[in-house]
């Protein structure tokens, strides 16, 4: 079964096939390798993270820590890189289609 979820905040055609089949046909892609991938993690900030939510999973489950979670909730906050306001999702169940939804083209059909 398919479902359809609907994303705000997101620009128009920003899920256009044609733009992405364009980048394949030129071999974009083929320039991205594990390497370029794990360089561009940042090891710090990682670590700063992993920190930050053992500092929360701390504070919500020992009642003694309670009165820190407003500032393990700012510093938890304060790492992520691409930060997604709260919204409640909406989505809708489909019914399945004849298409191969493993490939993008024809996700992009179902949609």
């Amino acid at each position: 079964m398919a479902t359809t979820v609907i994303l705000e905040d997101v620009e128009s055609g920003a899920f256009d096939a044609k733009l992405y089949l364009t980048k394949v046909a030129a071999g974009e892609r083929e320039s991205i390798t594990v390497e370029t991938l794990r360089n561009n993690i940042s090891h710090p900030q990682v670590t700063s993270i992993t920190a930050a939510k053992a500092c929360s999973i701390l504070v919500e489950h020992v009642p003694t820590l309670t009165y820190h979670r407003l500032f393990v909730t700012n510093i938890h906050y304060r790492f992520h890189r691409h930060q997604l306001r709260h919204r409640k999702t909406r989505f809708y169940p489909m019914l399945t289609s004849g298409y191969d939804e493993a490939l993008a083209t024809s996700i992009y059909r179902v949609i």
